[in-house]
């Protein structure tokens, strides 16, 4: 077959392979879809890809195999324009969390509105961050 650069393969133990399969079935992906998507989700989490090459990569490869990529909906566009905006909000709350710390109410309000939005990046570090100054 010969070296492929921009290929890469990955071997998986038997629970990264279960849970890589129950990715593909939730979102109902292919094979590359559902690995991408999880490659692109590492590297953001580990701040190697910003946060508009993560938008555009998680909106693409979260694409069912049932929908046209490129069928935008108006819906879709809504749906992608709150998760920036709240991404932002939680953004916001992080870089402010200073102010508020001996707020514990203020704090438990944006750990449950974090909790509601897990899928958002800055909500799961919004939450990874109040739960390690909580232990």
């Amino acid at each position: 077959m010969g070296f492929r650069e921009h290929g890469l393969m990955l071997y998986l133990d038997k629970n990264l392979y279960m849970a890589f399969v129950r990715l593909q079935a939730d979102k109902n992906l292919g094979r590359s879809f559902a690995g991408l998507l999880s490659f692109v989700e590492g590297l953001h989490q580990m701040g190697y890809i910003t946060e508009a090459q993560y938008l555009r990569y998680q909106k693409k490869y979260s694409t069912p195999y049932n929908k046209d990529p490129l069928q935008i909906t108006l819906q879709d566009h809504n749906e992608f324009q709150e998760r920036k905006q709240l991404n932002k909000l939680f953004q916001d709350v992080l870089d402010q969390f200073d102010l508020h710390k001996d707020k514990p109410g203020w704090i438990d309000h944006w750990l449950r509105k974090a909790e509601e939005h897990g899928e958002i990046s800055n909500a799961k570090k919004l939450v990874a961050f109040i739960q390690e100054r909580r232990t």
